[in-house]
């Protein structure tokens, strides 16, 4: 994966963490993570990478970013 574009992953990741705006719903929290992740980087999740911890705990954000340099 290109340096720059893993580092904006993780300042993207970084300022959404700084909002610190919960969804109630896990479940909720994830597609919207997922839509994110789509639209700002281009990237197609699979069914199988959106889990509960994806949109609500930085693990499982950085779970995608360290698997996408196969994928981009």
């Amino acid at each position: 994966m290109n340096h720059d574009l893993s580092e904006r992953m993780r300042q993207v990741v970084a300022e959404l963490e700084a909002l610190g705006v919960p969804h109630r719903d896990p479940e909720l929290a994830a597609v919207s993570m997922a839509l994110l992740i789509e639209d700002v980087f281009g990237v197609l999740l699979s069914d199988s990478d959106i889990t509960p911890d994806l949109g609500s705990a930085p693990e499982g954000l950085h779970r995608i970013f360290d698997r996408l340099p196969g994928r981009l």
